[in-house]
């Protein structure tokens, strides 16, 4: 069977479509709630964009589970990071009160995370190691760093939202959560993109490897 006719299934490959739709909505819902908890709340455009987000989340799912398309795998690829840089865009813009215009350098870094694994493989790919299993003395720093503060993380964030907002103000608060929004958007556009660059470069390579059928 070609290529073009490969079905992709999310999650188990027994998995219904009953039971496809449901995980799929919730997992892109609970992402896609951080635009609506982000002041002000529960405003118009957040909920547009939020709901667009898991409206393409789903259908790239259901695209990519019935007929294999490299697109499908893009846009699916792509949801999570996308919505955190919408999470970080409005963290931005009510700490800062800026206009949209300022937020281009985040939206360029995003694009060029994206698109690092295809520009410049090697280096992508020295990256990647130094997440996963770093060889450098700065990298397992950083390693060791991010270990030790994993199992406080999350009464850190606690502390931060309870406190933070009493002795130093929403505003100040609200940066903090744009400047980790922001890390993690660029973050995962990287990891995004360079498993699927990988994994369809691997494809690619496995499929001029295999005999033509005669």
């Amino acid at each position: 069977m070609s290529g073009g006719g490969r079905q992709v299934r999310f999650g188990r490959p027994d998995w219904p479509l009953w039971k496809v739709i449901p995980v799929v909505t919730l997992v892109y819902l609970v992402f896609s709630a951080l635009l609506l908890g982000i002041p002000p709340f529960l405003s118009r455009s957040a909920f547009v964009v939020g709901s667009t987000l898991v409206l393409l989340g789903l259908a790239s799912v259901l695209w990519a589970r019935y007929r294999y398309s490299r697109w499908a795998e893009v846009l699916g690829n792509f949801i999570l990071p996308l919505q955190l840089l919408a999470a970080a865009s409005r963290g931005w813009m009510y700490a800062l009160p800026i206009h949209w215009a300022l937020l281009i350098p985040l939206w360029a870094a995003f694009l060029l995370a994206a698109a690092l694994p295809v520009m410049k493989p090697r280096l992508s790919r020295f990256l990647w190691l130094e997440q996963v299993v770093p060889q450098t003395a700065l990298g397992q720093a950083l390693m060791a760093l991010c270990l030790a503060l994993a199992p406080a993380a999350g009464m850190l964030g606690a502390s931060w939202g309870q406190y933070g907002v009493q002795y130093l103000g929403r505003h100040i608060v609200w940066l903090g959560g744009a400047i980790l929004f922001s890390a993690m958007a660029i973050g995962f556009a990287f990891h995004s993109s360079y498993v699927m660059v990988d994994r369809l470069w691997a494809k690619a390579a496995s499929d001029r490897r295999a005999p033509r059928g005669g």
